[in-house]
């Protein structure tokens, strides 16, 4: 006797088998479709069960047909979880596909499989097993661990027809279709399977379920390429597009309106539900005005205006797997505001502009006018102290009284002439760009000491120099002044007799050089020293005559050659101040 028989009930599931391969290795090439992994696993499994199913009608003996119901047990138990971690995929439930929850809802399918494999022994899966019609089919008599697998497998096909049910009212009209395609060939494995189990059917001891189960798989694939249900999977728009502000409109080829968020409603005044599937042109002509302009350009970002409102308009083209354009989404922000504080900006730039070229004349104009005044006061002032000296000179057998008088006049001319002066100095440097060259510091302050002899002479001074004076880069005639006023001032706020001690050194790697002068006068508080060098500021505790200019004017000159300057004490009597300035250095010294 043959061990099989080939009928027309095996060949149909032979070919359901091959059926379901041919659908697997489809859906294996569409990885970019959302779930497809899961159907195509779960095509797989169909496929071995009609095999098995196939072979236990086309079977013999009673031993091969409970063998191959055996076997079939390894896609009964393991397909209804993935059509479970299907429906989990396509619904986006976030958390639930992670390996160790795979493996978990894998106890139950191990032990039916270990079960069905080892019947012989417990019979807890098939208490009783005996032929009919002739030996053509078996029947089973089903056990608890048969019911542990029916539960088990109702149980997820519960929570997956909720999970799509929940979709379904989620989901704008546009994919409510496909949800309903999906739910309807859900249901078809499991009919099929309850008229088995109940012994329903008009031919007892055969199981269609696999061949519903194919037929439901086969319904999904037919969606796929018929209505391209998974091109786009709309349920993470939930968590995605509902909560962005902008607007975003999803276009297919033709320009159908695929989907669009709440954002899009306020921005155009209608019903998204109303638009979903309809040509973008119907609702929203002004928009596929815009696009026709830029002439199918892949991306665009436009400003566009609309309601005396300012928007960004942006298109970019969606790609398939294999680079072809699938269609388009357009983002819609409203710039309103930022283009209103850019104008504010622009207009307070623009008005700020005009303040400091007003200010620039303003100081212009007061340069200008500090330099017509010192000008037409020197001449005066020079001729006062002219005459101050002649009678000085013409005077010397007068009286004491006038010879006083005239000794004031004339020092109030120095004076005046003194200030002028550093108005002079003051409006050159601030106004006036020189030619940096290398100077002989040496040179320089010979020339200071012979400005300065008289003033020398008169407080005893002694001036301590250095050995040697590195070459500075500057303008000789602004640097005397800076030595000149650091001299001057610290012969007469230093001690008595005043000393004074000169020094240089090279800082900064050799690029800069310091220059110093230390007094031995009483020093000053720290409060002062932060306000030394400021305009129009005077050491007016120690009641000493001057403009308070001198100090400020070296600090603009040493910066406007490219140092700066600085000032320490320790206020103490005979430790004086330590002022100092540094400069570019003429020559790199290694």
């Amino acid at each position: 006797m043959m061990p099989y028989s080939i009928t027309t009930v095996s060949l149909f599931f032979f070919f359901s088998s091959l059926l379901a391969l041919s659908f697997g290795m489809w859906l294996l090439n569409r990885k970019g479709i959302s779930g497809s992994g899961y159907l195509a696993i779960g095509e797989f499994i169909a496929g071995w069960w009609a095999f098995c199913g196939g072979m236990e009608v086309a079977s013999q003996t009673l031993g091969l047909k409970i063998l191959w119901s055996q076997l079939s047990y390894l896609s009964i138990a393991t397909s209804p979880l993935m059509y479970f971690l299907f429906t989990l995929e396509y619904g986006q439930i976030e958390g639930w596909i992670t390996r160790k929850k795979v493996l978990f809802m894998l106890i139950v399918p191990f032990l039916v499989i270990l079960f069905a494999l080892t019947n012989s022994i417990h019979k807890l899966l098939w208490p009783e097993v005996h032929l009919i019609n002739g030996g053509a089919y078996a029947v089973y008599s089903q056990g608890p661990v048969f019911w542990l697998n029916v539960v088990y497998q109702y149980l997820l096909l519960v929570i997956g027809l909720g999970i799509l049910v929940s979709a379904f009212y989620r989901l704008p009209r546009y994919y409510k279709p496909q949800i309903i395609l999906i739910i309807g060939a859900s249901i078809l494995p499991y009919i099929a399977n309850f008229l088995y189990i109940s012994r329903l059917l008009p031919f007892k001891g055969l199981d269609i379920t696999p061949l519903s189960f194919i037929l439901m798989l086969g319904l999904i694939a037919l969606g796929i390429m018929r209505f391209r249900l998974f091109d786009l999977v709309p349920l993470a728009r939930k968590q995605v597009l509902d909560t962005i502000r902008a607007a975003v409109i999803v276009l297919d080829r033709e320009e159908r309106i695929v989907d669009l968020n709440p954002a899009t409603e306020q921005i155009i005044g209608k019903k998204s539900n109303r638009m979903i599937g309809f040509p973008l042109i119907e609702f929203i002509p002004w928009l596929a005005m815009y696009l026709a302009e830029q002439q199918n350009k892949p991306y665009f970002n436009i400003e566009i205006t609309l309601n005396e409102k300012f928007y960004d308009l942006q298109c970019s083209v969606l790609l398939g797997k294999k680079g072809q354009a699938w269609g388009k989404i357009l983002v819609i922000r409203d710039i309103t505001a930022k283009k209103e504080t850019e104008d504010m900006l622009i207009s307070a730039n623009t008005k700020l502009k005009k303040e400091i070229k007003e200010r620039e004349l303003a100081i212009a104009d007061l340069d200008a006018f500090a330099h017509t005044v010192a000008h037409d006061l020197k001449n005066p002032i020079g001729s006062l102290i002219g005459v101050g000296e002649l009678m000085d000179e013409r005077l010397q057998n007068d009286s004491q009284e006038l010879k006083t008088y005239t000794e004031i006049v004339r020092q109030s001319g120095y004076r005046m002439l003194r200030i002028v002066n550093e108005l002079l100095l003051l409006a050159s440097v601030r106004k006036i760009d020189v030619e940096r060259k290398p100077l002989d510091m040496k040179a320089v302050l010979e020339e200071v000491k012979n400005r300065l002899k008289e003033m020398i002479d008169e407080y005893h001074a002694s001036i301590i120099e250095t050995d040697a004076w590195p070459m500075v880069m500057g303008y000789g005639p602004w640097i005397e002044e800076v030595w000149t006023n650091y001299i001057s001032n610290g012969i007469k706020y230093g001690g008595t007799p005043p000393v004074l001690k000169l020094h240089a050194e090279y800082t900064n790697g050799n690029q800069q050089v310091l220059l110093s002068i230390q007094d031995n006068g009483n020093g000053l508080p720290p409060a002062v020293l932060d306000k030394l060098f400021n305009e129009y500021v005077r050491f007016s505790e120690l009641n000493v005559e001057g403009s308070g200019l001198g100090l400020s004017i070296v600090k603009r000159i040493v910066e406007k050659l490219g140092g700066k300057v600085s000032v320490t004490s320790e206020n103490e009597p005979g430790k004086g101040c330590l002022f100092s300035f540094i400069l570019p250095a003429a020559v790199n010294q290694e």
